[in-house]
């Protein structure tokens, strides 16, 4: 990585926090394998020692360190104010606690690897009228990786996605494909 990650920036990774273990990489593969992605796991940098990330037991602040890696990609083309990292981080540390989504993680599955790309969603059928996994993955009470790294964007004011996808529906892949086009 030639350029450090400022805050606001994000990071999307091929096996999270080196988990090495048995629980740890059969989630993580399943992740890879459900979102047809390399990647498995994001978070969003706060400081130069800190970013916030989903994980089993809630969102939670972790040491950057483990996330330097040349398993790690950093969204340190995405152009941001410093208005907007300041809005950015202030909105990822409100979501510190939030229960994991692991429901989220199977709604993902079947909108991206199971549905095509989520092209049965009709943005003009109610919210109540819509498939499970639509309304599941609008609320913000639980959130996987990917989700809290998409919400903590909304919520400072920038929006990362303008494909018309439901609100929610973002997996590492997502990001990393972000980071891919300049993002």
């Amino acid at each position: 990585m030639t350029t450090p990650p400022a805050p606001g920036n994000w990071f999307v990774t091929s096996n999270g926090p080196l988990d090495s273990t048995l629980t740890g990489s059969l989630a993580s593969n399943a992740i890879q394998w459900a979102t047809s992605s390399p990647f498995n796991h994001a978070g969003l940098c706060v400081d130069a020692r800190t970013v916030i990330e989903a994980q089993p037991g809630g969102a939670r602040r972790s040491p950057i360190d483990g996330y330097l890696g040349a398993n790690t990609v950093w969204s340190t083309g995405y152009a941001l104010t410093a208005a907007q990292r300041t809005a950015i981080v202030a909105a990822a540390v409100t979501l510190l606690g939030t229960p994991y989504g692991w429901g989220d993680i199977a709604a993902i599955a079947l909108a991206q690897q199971r549905l095509g790309r989520f092209h049965r969603i009709d943005a003009l059928i109610p919210y109540g009228r819509q498939p499970w996994w639509v309304r599941r993955l609008a609320r913000p009470d639980r959130l996987i990786c990917s989700q809290l790294v998409d919400l903590a964007h909304l919520l400072g004011g920038v929006s990362l996605f303008d494909d018309g996808r439901p609100e929610g529906l973002v997996s590492p892949g997502d990001l990393g494909r972000l980071t891919r086009s300049g993002g």
